[in-house]
């Protein structure tokens, strides 16, 4: 067999195990978003609906006020970036890491890191920036008791002063074609709206607004977070679906053309041994 031929089919059977594992990866991909999605939106109901209940109770207060509410005199400034677990999901690590970048940069005073996936970790430690802790991308059974862990340390942190604002960068989810990195400001908390409308002035609160205030306001920093785990993982594993997709098709694209390649080859070479013989032929003849 000549070289070419035997190149050519060896180029066939890499690309197709290739496809093989892009296209495993593709469904696995799949599997985990249909999961994931459906936690995002049911969660966006409870969302909304828990911050709808913050207005209502925040306009029965006469002044509302809360240490989650009010700035301290804290130098430093905490981030909890929210980042990839995995690489082979397209753009996603690189649109995420290129948006800490700007807003780690955006600060005078002196950062503190949180960080969540091991992808994010290492851009920041190349950075320069050391990172406070390091915590794995849990899974769908851990997702919720790490979301409360890093409420809580937030809280904590803000509370105690050691950090004057505690800020979060996430990937939203829009659809699997479509994720965005956001910035936002989680501590402290941004200024409530207050439901002035409605029937909101009707409501019988017990206990008095104030103080059911004060307990909303920590379960609606342990939702955001919880959400942004929610989101990142929904919108890595979109972005990760939609990257094995292209590739699948690139490799299946790919071996059409080498096998049109390989049969192009293939006829030549037998056009070539029929010209041998039928010029050996003629030669016979003629001698």
């Amino acid at each position: 067999m000549p070289q070419n031929l035997r190149a050519i089919r060896r180029k066939i059977r890499t690309v197709q195990s290739i496809a093989k594992i892009t296209r495993a990866m593709k469904m696995v991909a799949a599997a985990k978003l249909r999961r994931v999605q459906g936690l995002v939106e049911n969660g966006r109901a409870y969302w909304d609906a828990l911050h709808v209940m913050i207005g209502h109770v925040a306009a029965q207060s006469e002044e509302v006020s809360h240490p989650l509410l009010e700035h301290n005199d804290a130098e430093s400034v905490a981030l909890l970036l929210f980042g990839g677990s995995r690489g082979l999901c397209g753009s996603y690590n690189v649109m995420f890491h290129r948006e800490v970048e700007e807003l780690v940069g955006s600060f005078d005073e002196p950062v503190k890191l949180w960080t969540v996936g091991p992808k994010v970790q290492q851009f920041v430690s190349k950075l320069g920036h050391p990172v406070c802790n390091a915590v794995e991308m849990p899974d769908d059974a851990q997702r919720l008791d790490v979301a409360l862990h890093l409420a809580h340390t937030m809280r904590t942190e803000f509370l105690e002063a050691r950090v004057g604002a505690v800020y979060a960068v996430y990937t939203q989810f829009e659809s699997a074609m479509r994720q965005r990195p956001i910035a936002r400001r989680l501590l402290p908390v941004e200024p409530i709206e207050s439901a002035q409308n409605g029937d909101a002035a009707h409501y019988i609160f017990e206990p008095p607004a104030p103080d059911l205030l004060g307990s909303l306001l920590p379960r609606a920093i342990d939702a955001a977070v919880y959400r942004m785990l929610l989101e990142s993982a929904a919108s890595e594993e979109g972005s990760r679906m939609v990257a094995m997709t292209a590739a699948t098709d690139n490799a299946d694209e790919l071996i059409v053309n080498l096998s049109r390649e390989l049969n192009r080859a293939r006829q030549a070479h037998i056009t070539t041994e029929l010209l041998e013989v039928i010029s050996g032929a003629e030669a016979l003849a003629s001698g």
